[in-house]
């Protein structure tokens, strides 16, 4: 059954000065931090942050990409544990910045496979199915030019030039016009993704290992914690770093086409 939960608002910081006790109270309280972000493309080696929010148990942040070298010194930190969903992506973008999550990092959707590797577990289709919640769909709150351009009441001259923008730059555009709609759809995403992290790792918790051949681990979520979580990050790092191909011994292999 959902569970009730009262949304808690935004808080958005531009400045160093606006951000400078958001950093304090997180590099203080410790534990766990949800977070995501809003980028110019999906080319997980070429993209890069735009907008990007985090979130706890009961609160939510939104930052430019400007600020991302202030909270540094929290990425740094190896005793806190990110909730991301589809983390690798974004560990990818946010790396793009020079930026690297030193602690342990936790995937929703790894988590929902274990708990049922049956249906989808994208965040949002996770969010409707745990909680009956929904705040719009990227693609049309931001790229759709005919709902865009009736949200945000666009003449026909804007309305042609929004067509012929980019994916990151027609973002960057609503937020001109209209930050606090991509301020709550950022932040309900790292929200939510709280949220879901703390819920499945309990569900995890209570699911017992069926086979007995790992020692010490008698959970999914014990398995979680000890395989998946840190193989999360050993991909990340495989794919960051690349590989050789010997492309002669590869056409040999192939043969004539």
């Amino acid at each position: 059954m959902p569970r009730l939960r009262l949304l808690p608002p935004v808080t958005a910081a531009e400045t160093t000065d606006q951000a400078a006790p958001i950093i304090e109270y997180l590099m203080n309280r410790g534990g766990s931090i949800s977070i995501d972000t809003e980028t110019t493309g999906l080319d997980r080696m070429r993209s890069t942050v735009l907008y990007w929010s985090m979130a706890t148990e009961d609160r939510r942040y939104f930052f430019p990409k400007e600020l991302l070298g202030f909270f540094g010194p929290l990425f740094l930190r190896k005793d806190l544990t990110w909730y991301l969903a589809n983390a690798k992506y974004d560990m990818h973008i946010l790396r793009n910045m020079g930026h690297s999550l030193e602690g342990d990092v936790w995937d929703i959707i790894d988590m929902d496979a274990m708990d049922d590797d049956t249906r989808g577990h994208g965040l949002k289709e996770q969010a409707w199915r745990a909680y009956e919640s929904r705040w719009g769909e990227f693609n049309e709150l931001f790229l759709d030019p005919r709902l865009v351009s009736q949200e945000l009441e666009l003449d026909k001259s804007s309305f042609d030039k929004f067509k012929t923008l980019n994916n990151g730059r027609k973002l960057e555009l609503v937020y001109s016009q209209c930050p606090e709609l991509v301020e709550n759809y950022a932040s309900c995403d790292a929200y939510f993704t709280h949220m879901r992290a703390r819920d499945l790792a309990k569900i995890l918790s209570h699911r017992q290992l069926e086979s007995t051949m790992v020692p010490g681990m008698s959970t999914l979520f014990d398995y979680y914690k000890t395989i998946e979580s840190p193989l999360t990050k050993t991909l990340w790092g495989m794919e960051r770093a690349g590989f050789l191909v010997d492309l002669e011994w590869v056409a040999k292999i192939e043969g004539p086409m």
